[in-house]
């Protein structure tokens, strides 16, 4: 009868004990109850470690940039799935092989030796990386390599936390790219502006000189011809300015065949003796709305 009623009296402990543990919300930032037992407060410890483990281990896998470990000789030991998705290399193929596989041979070797002397030191590194994919595509990422140490602050792996910011620097490059056509431009403003008062002085005299001249005399086409170039030249020149948004747009109703038959006298001075030039024009009248300047100037370099 006694270890009927002793067995009775456990059970119910047991019973109690479950009904306790069920009733306690687990939750990290809570603290264990204090009327708790040493029993209940181990298991509480241990499931709140638990639980902050697969938060953690879900940060990590969910994380939106990649993250691998490696051993103190640089072997991979763990990546998770960002590293696949911006390197095309599962788990099961990278596990065990050392980051080099993701060379490109565009980073520069002091890269490489500064990062191994500062994280062998203790130090993090930062720096960024020009990196090929499983695929054989380029990518640019930057990186934060640290050191993680055991209990007695041994370094025991080192971690790499590292983002693809291929995106960022093909936008850097655009913008550079664009404000060095924008220099440019400045400068090419300042020239035509320059030559196009120049040019007007020129143009200004040769044209007194013409009308003081009988069109008989030999002179006479010599000068015209100068004024003809000058006036070439100056066309030029308000291509610059428009280029370089100093000039607005003049649009006009103009006949395609007039403008190229325009150029035909120019392009007859700049070919060959051995080649035949001949200009076959269309009957009809070809309207289109352009700016003088900039068609001719178009024309001109195309030919």
């Amino acid at each position: 009868m006694q270890g009927a009623a002793l067995e009775k009296t456990m059970n119910n402990i047991q019973l109690n004990l479950e009904k306790t543990m069920n009733n306690i919300q687990l939750n990290i930032d809570d603290a264990a109850p204090e009327s708790a037992s040493p029993e209940i407060l181990a298991t509480f410890e241990r499931k709140r470690s638990i639980s902050m483990l697969r938060k953690i281990t879900r940060a990590v896998e969910q994380s939106p940039v990649t993250i691998m470990i490696t051993d103190t000789h640089g072997n991979i030991e763990f990546v998770n799935p960002k590293f696949t998705e911006m390197t095309g290399y599962c788990p099961q193929v990278a596990i065990g092989q050392n980051p080099r596989i993701l060379k490109s041979g565009r980073t520069p070797p002091e890269t490489h030796k500064n990062l191994w002397s500062t994280i062998t030191s203790g130090k993090t590194w930062e720096g960024e990386f020009v990196n090929k994919r499983e695929d054989g595509n380029l990518f640019y990422e930057h990186a934060k390599i640290s050191p993680l140490r055991d209990d007695n602050g041994t370094i025991i792996h080192y971690l790499a936390v590292k983002e693809d910011i291929t995106e960022k620097k093909n936008i850097m490059e655009q913008l550079m790219h664009s404000q060095k056509l924008e220099t440019i431009g400045q400068l090419a403003g300042g020239l035509a502006h320059d030559l196009n008062n120049i040019l007007s002085v020129v143009n200004g005299y040769a044209t007194l000189a013409l009308l003081e001249m009988d069109k008989d005399m030999a002179q006479f086409e010599f000068i015209n011809q100068i004024t003809i170039a000058s006036s070439r030249a100056a066309a030029i020149t308000r291509s610059l300015l428009t280029y370089s948004r100093k000039q607005e747009t003049n649009l006009e109703n103009l006949n395609l065949n007039d403008l190229i038959r325009s150029f035909g006298t120019f392009i007859k001075r700049t070919i060959r003796d051995d080649i035949t030039f001949s200009l076959s024009l269309s009957d009809d009248t070809l309207c289109v709305s352009a700016d003088t300047v900039q068609i001719g100037s178009s024309s001109r370099y195309r030919i």
